[in-house]
């Protein structure tokens, strides 16, 4: 995102490139930390928010 913006800016890419690249290239990145979470986190337990928990149990 950043770096297509500078680029931009410095005229060396167009806007509507820019602005795709950066949207590939966050897609991208999302991708990977969804991929590294799912490895690593395999036997984490989900713990509802305080506010998911009726009033009788807390």
């Amino acid at each position: 995102g950043a770096a297509e913006l500078v680029a931009h800016v410095r005229g060396e890419m167009p806007l509507e490139a820019a602005r795709d690249a950066a949207i590939t290239l966050t897609r991208q990145y999302a991708k990977r930390q969804r991929s590294w979470f799912r490895a690593r986190m395999k036997n984490w337990r989900h713990v509802p928010a305080p506010d998911a928990i009726p009033t009788q149990n807390r």
